[in-house]
């Protein structure tokens, strides 16, 4: 059994670059599958929880008056009290570790990354998907459940708030 692994050109100003992504070892994995738990985990029972029922199977079935939008709100925010600057950088160089340009080890000092900072959450999205596509997935596809339906309750709340 091989490592799967993906291979993108990312062009930085006139340089373009080659990017190699490979699977992580299976201890870094869960190393980062942990982090992301514990960055994500609470506040996506939190969403949950503000949910009437409560339970992550009442998520495709949900009404527009069930959502608590201030919940859903605070929730969001708190995954950004999970997590420090020094461990977003530490973890990004471990989902890093398994990837190389131009033959050299990624990290987020990397000059690719020199004016434009935005490129460091892009390739971490790919690296992710090498590492945890049938994870992700899921998650994406509840995520597009969930936004698709706060965007109709609040919806329903403005033009409530109209009518009044």
């Amino acid at each position: 059994m091989s490592r799967e692994t993906k291979t993108i050109t990312y062009k930085n100003g006139e340089k373009e670059y080659s990017c190699l992504f490979a699977q992580l070892s299976p201890s870094k994995s869960l190393k980062f599958m942990m982090f992301l738990t514990k960055v994500v985990g609470g506040s996506t029972a939190k969403v949950i929880g503000s949910l009437n029922g409560g339970s992550i199977q009442d998520l495709a079935n949900i009404n527009d008056d069930q959502i608590d939008l201030e919940k859903i709100g605070d929730a969001i925010f708190g995954l950004f009290d999970r997590v420090d600057e020094d461990e977003v950088i530490e973890k990004l160089n471990l989902l890093f570790s398994s990837v190389s340009i131009e033959g050299e080890q990624l990290d987020v000092d990397h000059l690719i990354f020199q004016g434009q900072p935005t490129l460091i959450f892009k390739l971490a999205k790919e690296a992710m998907a090498v590492n945890y596509s049938s994870f992700l997935e899921g998650i994406s596809s509840a995520i597009k459940k969930l936004s698709g339906k706060i965007k109709k309750a609040q919806d329903s709340k403005d033009t409530q708030k109209e009518q009044t």
